[in-house]
């Protein structure tokens, strides 16, 4: 059985793992979320000041 977890605008986030070989975020980065655009890239204002966005299977995190 799958559980689906939706995830909403002012959640807090912490990054598991991203696909972007171009990013300074680490594993472990916290950040809050900023919007989730028409294509479920999940935009986040990290605590870092990135403003990286996460993409759905390619990326992982969890909802804090």
């Amino acid at each position: 059985m799958t559980t689906t977890v939706t995830i909403n605008k002012g959640d807090r986030v912490r990054l598991i793992r991203t696909s972007d070989a171009y990013t300074s975020l680490l594993s472990g980065a916290q950040g809050t979320v900023r919007r989730i655009d028409a294509l479920g890239t999940v935009h986040i204002n990290w605590d870092c000041g990135s403003r990286l966005g996460l993409v759905p299977g390619e990326d992982s995190w969890v909802i804090l």
